[in-house]
């Protein structure tokens, strides 16, 4: 439900145990892509040899991270999850409408098919449209060898791995929507940023492959996948987090457009933008999921965003974003 049409509701945070979503993320875990953790020593079996062997031959265009990836990440992972694919079934259809539209060039059957779930990826970052997914053609043949892994693989996984995550997720899910049912953390993100959070619910999806490597990943502007297993209160503060770097995307489009910083920076500064807000909303403290962040310059943006902050109280986020890069660019 696009929240424009009852802007005046309680917007939900749900917290979901999804297999598809799990099931993309296992494969390139398995693989020992961007991630490594018992639960690749469990059930780095599931997946046959030979195709660990072909994701590990593209690695570096399957792994990502901080806002990029390589250029088969979404083909294999991002898609598959923002699409919401639950089934085999639903596998089997994405990856033979994309080879289709490859074999066409022209991908109206795989944009129609799609087309709820591309109209939502619209209000995020951007969506997949006909000229976008023509560059693909020149890769048919590995998109048709990644469809073959993800299909092949796929009964294992929903026989002898689902049976047994499942379960912990469901259990982490409960814990994460009794936290939220009583309160409402995005209309305080709202109220504090001055923006409308553009659906309801918002989607938390819990996934078990995805330890020790990006395990907050965006998938729209209502889903994010999230590691399961932190601390229940530093998962709870993560996912207020990442309400305000949703809140805050257009903001981040906005100066990507202006052209004046190069994105790797922006999006450093967005983050702790988001971080920066968040403490103001739940402790001036230092928040648990501060180590996190350990990538990005945390503290010197924070102290850069207290400075403008302070100065102006009621400054807008995109000025706060744009006077904090500012500060970061003269040392």
């Amino acid at each position: 439900m696009a929240t424009h049409e009852s802007d005046q509701a309680k917007k939900r945070i749900i917290a979901v145990a999804e297999i598809g979503v799990n099931y993309v993320f296992h494969l390139v875990a398995c693989a020992r892509i961007g991630f490594d953790s018992d639960y690749v020593d469990r059930y780095q079996n599931s997946v046959s040899a030979d195709d660990l062997a072909f994701m590990t031959s593209h690695r570096e265009r399957l792994t990502f991270g901080g806002g990029s990836g390589g250029d088969l990440v979404d083909i294999l992972i991002g898609l598959p999850a923002c699409l919401k694919l639950d089934s085999k079934t639903d596998f089997e259809s994405y990856y033979s409408l994309l080879l289709q539209g490859c074999a066409d060039n022209d991908f109206a059957g795989f944009l129609t098919h799609f087309a709820e779930p591309i109209r939502k990826l619209k209000d995020w970052w951007s969506a997949p449209h006909n000229e976008g997914l023509r560059e693909l053609a020149p890769h048919r043949d590995i998109i048709r060898r990644l469809g073959d892994l993800t299909l092949r693989n796929y009964d294992a996984y929903a026989d002898s791995v689902w049976p047994v995550e499942r379960p912990k997720l469901e259990r982490v899910a409960s814990r994460i929507n009794e936290a939220f049912a009583s309160s409402d953390r995005i209309g305080e993100w709202e109220k504090l940023v001055g923006r409308v959070f553009k659906y309801d619910p918002y989607h938390i999806v819990l996934c078990s492959a995805i330890q020790n490597g990006p395990n907050a990943n965006s998938i729209g502007y209502d889903r994010v996948v999230f590691f399961h297993d932190w601390p229940i209160g530093e998962t709870l503060e993560f996912i207020s987090h990442e309400v305000g770097t949703h809140l805050l995307i257009d903001d981040l489009k906005r100066a990507a457009a202006s052209g004046q910083y190069d994105f790797a920076a922006l999006y450093e500064a967005y983050e702790c933008l988001a971080y920066h807000y968040n403490a103001r909303l739940i402790g001036e403290g230092r928040l648990a999921y501060h180590r996190r962040m350990h990538n990005f310059r945390l503290d010197k943006y924070v102290a850069a965003y207290r400075e403008v902050h302070g100065r102006d109280a009621g400054i807008d986020p995109y000025d706060l974003l744009m006077g904090g890069l500012e500060i970061m660019a003269k040392g």
